[in-house]
């Protein structure tokens, strides 16, 4: 489903002036008639309009909305003229999204993005100033601004767990990204750090810390999000690298990249055949803290789990069944469904037995896998 946008301005002889009112907004649904869509009913009216470029209306208070269909108008940003026309341009902000948030007066709710984009930030004195990068995260109440280099193209991607930083990515081509961190900055400070729109102590913004991946790992990052509480997206990002690696990655408390293996992608095991396949995967867990199981993409819809510790690889043909522990006595896997009544068992030769788990014998509790008998969740590095 599309929808398309048309503006009609109030046309005036000052070729030198570029204020053209708006007149009307039309939206059409792919190949239905164009209505004409009331502004007001969001609250807003066509005199506050200053421009209409790429489905984002501006207006002449600063603020950026994003237009999706007749009915949904989602407050993006806001740029240079908000900025200019509050003193304390972060504490307006930061109450104009609560009282946004509150409001039942409007026929139609403005929706507000989860990271507000805030242009027109400055470093440097008048001559020479560079711009700055900064979002508003709504739902940990935070500001992210940060300096960037020549050629960095970042954006943001979600906060940390702990609300203490920001997951960025640097996008540096077609499935070449690379993942950064920024700490977050609380709206209380930001008037002491800014006259205006320019940063008057550079030191206290800092740049984004990014990730080198080194050669086992892959250039950059083909692909990359931050886990889900719920509706929030917030806690550690995972990223698949260009040699097909997929990785989970947290910070430290001392601000330094942990690297956790998740799983290897049909781009890693396609380079490799048998043997020579547990042979890369006992090289990478050498080199980086895993989980207690290794998920591996195999030919042929089957799904294999690489156990570290034991350097064994068990394939099940069935991808329905997921792990659910492993005995490090008896060297064997466990493996269920979602209801858990029933689990797979294999043994390092591979051979599999079906078993009765409608008693929950079995069971996860604390959080990981622990059965009530016969297996314990082995302690990973």
């Amino acid at each position: 489903m599309n929808y398309f946008f048309w503006s009609v301005v109030i046309p005036h002889n000052d070729p030198t002036n570029d204020d053209k009112p708006l007149h009307a907004l039309y939206v059409q649904k792919d190949n239905t008639d164009a209505k004409a869509m009331n502004l007001a009913d969001f609250g807003l009216t066509n005199g506050e309009v200053l421009t209409i470029k790429n489905a984002l209306i501006t207006t002449k208070q600063g603020f950026i909305y994003q237009l999706s269909n007749d009915r949904i108008l989602t407050l993006s940003g806001i740029e240079n003229a908000f900025i200019e026309n509050n003193r304390d341009w972060s504490i307006a902000f930061a109450t104009h999204i609560k009282q946004l948030q509150g409001s039942t007066r409007k026929k139609e709710t403005i929706q507000i993005a989860l990271h507000l984009s805030i242009s027109g930030l400055l470093q440097g004195d008048e001559n020479q100033s560079i711009p700055l990068l900064a979002w508003y995260a709504k739902d940990s109440q935070h500001f992210v601004i940060c300096k960037t280099d020549l050629g960095q193209n970042l954006t943001i991607c979600g906060i940390s767990d702990g609300l203490k930083g920001a997951w960025m990515l640097n996008n540096k081509g077609v499935k070449n990204k690379e993942i950064g961190y920024v700490p977050v900055m609380n709206a209380s400070l930001l008037p002491s750090l800014f006259t205006g729109s320019v940063l008057q102590n550079e030191d206290s913004v800092p740049a984004a810390n990014v990730l080198t991946l080194d050669n086992m790992l892959g250039d950059g990052f083909i692909s990359a999000r931050v886990n889900r509480k719920g509706t929030v997206i917030e806690g550690d990002i995972q990223g698949v690298t260009s040699k097909g690696i997929l990785l989970n990655i947290s910070m430290t408390h001392d601000n330094e990249f942990k690297i956790t293996l998740i799983a290897v992608t049909d781009i890693f095991t396609d380079e490799y055949r048998g043997d020579h396949l547990k042979t890369a995967l006992h090289s990478l867990c050498q080199n980086y803290s895993y989980n207690e199981m290794v998920i591996v993409a195999l030919p042929d819809n089957k799904k294999g789990y690489y156990q570290p510790k034991k350097n064994i690889l068990f394939i099940l043909a069935n991808e329905k069944y997921n792990y659910f522990g492993f005995d490090s006595k008896k060297i064997e896997a466990y493996f269920s469904r979602c209801d858990e009544q029933y689990l797979i068992r294999i043994n390092s030769q591979g051979q599999d037995k079906l078993i009765d788990n409608q008693q929950h014998c079995y069971q996860r509790e604390g959080g990981g896998y622990y059965p009530r008998y016969g297996f314990y969740r082995n302690t990973v590095s």
